[in-house]
């Protein structure tokens, strides 16, 4: 009978699963034997690090994982075919580590068939023949070799035949070291777990070594002083209209050291190229060691561009790689500073010695002389709101809360630029303030930026109005209205902030800056906080009720609403008691940058640009207040409407409150909601039950449970299940409980909504349950146990099918009990196929 195997493709990233392909692993040979029919002995090698922090998920293999001991060799993978039924990708010139024993008899591999770089894995090989610089690498088969969420993976070899892939039967397979260059010589690799699935395989594998010689860094002198430069590079494909950025380029005596040039995630962890000034030039030699960042080590070469036909397309392309020279050299001007490279060489960086990871094409550097505008010392600075209109199709503009300063005739703007706050220079002239462009703005996110005047196009595509913003080159000078009596400074059109490529990355339309003089209402210190339950409908569905805990602060006949905004903690808005009603006006809360103020709210259908009707939320300007009703008697607050937070720019935040009302919180014996089962589904790729619910923190009256105190529990065929420690990342040991709001990444998750989802890895035959339970003071109070009948729906046809036949219990000793004694114990089940189950249980 052929016996079918699934592989399944590992993604590069935190070893995550992709879809289950149609690939099969075969064994219909004599000299292949399946996966589960063959023994593994080497359970204590030693691999890397990262799956340490994945055995958590829930193997209790004796493997130590740790880093291996011995010399730390680095070594360049030349070649490495990984597949997947998607894809087969070539890695190349990635560095990574081999370890080798102190007797040179035993070698510690990296990343055969994982992706190299990242989370690195090793197996363990042995010197059988020859040495370590000529001879055979030995590798164990079936070795453990790393962790996919829960299950431990093996290296093993395997075959393909055709699209078939077979498991060879072997006890080892053997690479070659030729010149210290190891060689896989074509084998095939794979990663198999203990259930037959395969994983990401390999079909090459060469590794040359990076001598000590190649990993001298630079020594970069203390206390140099760095100076700003501008480097052009010219676009391969439109040579007229090239890249710009700011580097950074320090000098010592003849020596020059280039920073920011590489352009990866971490430049922090790069050393500078270093290059010497010689007679009119500035050679700096290839190749230099920068360092390691993201795993890589990066090396700087000379490189090149070239051109190539694009085998694909048939078309002639550009491209880059190393040159092989021994220096790239920069022509050098004494009187103006300028340094550039001639065509065609270039800066190459690259994984390894080769790789080329960034390249920096025929680079021209420039002395940068523009400052950002600085506020003097002593100057006087006021809080203002800035306003943009709304562009040509859209329904608001923007705001922004900032602090501009005066000093004399100069007045410093503040504009927002993404997360950054800039500042630009005008000069009051009677009536108008003068701004010149471009001035330099800095740094803006990771872009260099220029403020510019600017202009907007605005396009209908399928009856949606997008625009796009253009910087204006070229320099002059911006005339900004400008009235000293109440501070007010306004401009007619459009302002940009542009790298220095002339990309966008903020526009102000027609902005005014008003002087700002709003508070938030403060809290008096002798108030009283007081907790509420919060309730209220969803603002887009009204059948859709909210429950939250809710504070209101209240000293006299003043009430101080708290943390009503989910985008600023610190907002409050403040009410008057008065005849019954609690009034409140039209304030400003707070809001951040963005300028925030709460008013009364309508609702307003409106057909939306795909044709549908939607529900749009607006300030009711018929209403002068928000009038809450006050019961005296019970202390309940209630607004019988919509509370809206509007932006000064007229934008509405999409978090509105519908229908609110507020009770005083009592902390009592109370029996929480029954929960909603959402779905049950079986999750192939991790090999575990995904329960989805809802358990939302009410009790059967609709009154706020604090979740601190609240827990749930599940149940497996009327059992209580349990959650062991070495399954889950943030469960310290075995429990039956769960907190309401636990949340980890690939596990569980909650939310104070009441939303969760657990993955179950023994659950499944019948019937899961969830139960909610509130603890106060000792006592548990606990919800209906709500059933999921897996029957229905097939799930329990992906386990095992099997009806039990006899149940037994045993002590941690192994020894059989008559009757289940208190405390932990083995609970062992016996199936109608002769399938046998065991886990540990808690019996109260």
């Amino acid at each position: 009978m052929k016996k079918i195997f699934t592989l399944i493709s590992v993604a590069m990233l935190g070893l995550c699963c992709h879809a289950q392909s149609l690939m099969t692993l075969s064994e219909d040979s004599p000299m292949l034997k399946p996966w589960n029919e063959i023994s593994s002995t080497t359970k204590n090698v030693t691999l890397g690090s990262n799956a340490k922090s994945m055995a958590k998920a829930g193997n209790n293999d004796d493997s130590v994982f740790a880093v291996p001991e011995g010399t730390k060799r680095v070594c360049q993978l030349e070649e490495m075919t990984s597949e997947s039924p998607y894809y087969g990708t070539l890695y190349v010139g990635y560095s990574d580590t081999i370890y080798v024993s102190n007797d040179e008899k035993t070698v510690y591999l990296p990343d055969m068939i994982l992706m190299p770089g990242l989370d690195t894995h090793y197996v363990k090989g042995t010197i059988t023949e020859g040495d370590i610089h000529n001879g055979t690498i030995t590798i164990a088969n079936n070795q453990p070799y790393a962790y996919n969420i829960q299950n431990l993976l093996y290296v093993t070899a395997i075959e393909m035949q055709g699209f078939d892939i077979y498991l060879q039967e072997k006890d080892a397979f053997e690479f070659k070291i030729v010149n210290d260059t190891i060689k896989s010589d074509g084998q095939l690799l794979g990663a198999v777990d203990a259930n037959n699935l395969l994983y990401l395989f390999s079909r090459s594998y060469t590794m040359s070594p990076i001598s000590e010689e190649q990993l001298q860094q630079n020594t970069i002198p203390e206390n140099m002083t760095t100076s700003n430069y501008e480097m052009y590079q010219p676009d391969a494909y439109d040579p007229e209209n090239g890249m710009r950025q700011i580097v950074k380029i320090a000098r010592d005596g003849d020596d020059f050291y280039f920073y920011d040039l590489h352009g990866f995630i971490h430049p922090e962890d790069l050393v500078p190229v270093k290059g010497t000034l010689v007679d009119n030039t500035v050679v700096i030699k290839s190749p230099q060691y920068l360092g390691i960042t993201d795993n890589m080590y990066v090396f700087f070469n000379a490189g090149e561009t070239y051109t190539y036909i694009d085998e694909m397309w048939g078309e002639e392309v550009s491209g880059y790689r190393t040159s092989g020279a021994d220096e790239i050299v920069l022509n050098y001007d004494p009187a103006t500073g300028v340094m550039k490279a001639d065509s065609p060489n270039g800066f190459a960086f690259t994984s390894g010695t080769y790789r080329v990871v960034n390249f920096v094409s025929e680079p021209k550097f420039t002395p940068f002389n523009y400052e950002p505008a600085v506020v003097p010392e002593g100057a006087e600075k006021k809080c203002v709101v800035m306003v943009t209109e709304p562009a040509p199709g859209d329904a608001h503009g923007q705001s922004a809360l900032l602090e501009n300063a005066y000093a004399g005739e100069e007045v410093y703007m503040q504009m927002p630029v993404w997360d950054d706050v800039v500042t630009f220079k005008g000069t009051v002239s009677g009536d108008k303030l003068l701004v010149s462009y471009p001035q330099y703005l800095g740094k803006c996110g990771n872009a260099d930026c220029f403020l510019r005047p600017g202009t907007v196009v605005s396009h209908d595509d399928w009856g949606f109005v997008f625009n796009e913003f253009y910087a204006t080159e070229g320099e002059g000078v911006l005339e900004f209205n400008y009235d000293a009596a109440n501070g007010t400074i306004s401009y007619g059109d459009i302002i940009v902030a542009a790298d220095f490529n002339n990309y966008v990355q903020a526009n102000l339309f027609n902005p005014t800056y008003t002087l700002f003089t709003d508070k938030v209402a403060e809290v008096p210190a002798d108030a009283v906080v007081n907790q509420y339950t919060m309730k209220q409908t969803a603002t887009f569905d009204d059948e859709l009720h909210q429950v939250f805990k809710g504070y209101i602060a209240n000293k006299g006949n003043d009430y101080y609403f708290m943390y009503l905004d989910p985008e600023d903690s610190t907002a409050v808005f403040k009410g008057t008691l008065e005849n019954g009603k609690i009034r409140v006006a039209p304030q400003y809360i707070g809001g951040g940058r963005k300028v925030e103020y709460v008013y009364p709210g309508k609702f307003v259908e409106e057909e939306s640009q795909w044709g549908d009707i939607v529900r749009n939320m607006y300030v009711d300007e018929s209403l002068d207040a928000i009038y809450f009703d006050y019961d005296a008697a019970t202390g309940k607050i209630s607004y019988d409407g919509l509370i809206v937070f509007c932006y000064a720019s007229g934008e509405i935040n999409i978090y509105g409150h519908n229908n609110l009302s507020f009770t005083p919180l009592e902390t009592k014996p109370a029996t929480p909601a029954d929960p909603i089962i959402d779905e049950v589904y079986y999750n192939d790729w991790i090999g575990c039950y995904e329960l989805i619910f809802h358990a939302n923190c009410i009790d059967t009256e609709g009154n706020y449970l604090d979740v601190e105190n609240l827990t749930y529990r599940v149940y497996n065929d009327g059992n209580l299940y349990t959650f062991y420690a070495d399954q889950y990342v943030d469960i310290n040991e075995d429990t039956e409980e769960i907190p309401f709001l636990l949340s980890e990444r690939e596990f569980y998750y909650s939310w104070e909504d009441g939303g969760h989802s657990a993955r179950l890895f023994d659950a499944g035959r019948n019937t899961l349950g969830i139960e909610v339970v509130y603890t106060l003071d000792g006592t548990k109070y606990c919800s209906n146990i709500v059933n999921y009948d897996m029957t229905e729906v097939g799930i329990n046809t992906v386990g095992n099918t099997a009806k039990p036949v006899s149940v037994e219990y045993f002590d941690l000793s192994g020894r059989k009990l008559t009757t289940p004694s208190a405390g932990i114990t083995i609970k062992k089940v016996t199936y109608s196929d002769n399938t046998v189950e065991t886990k540990k249980v808690l019996i109260k």
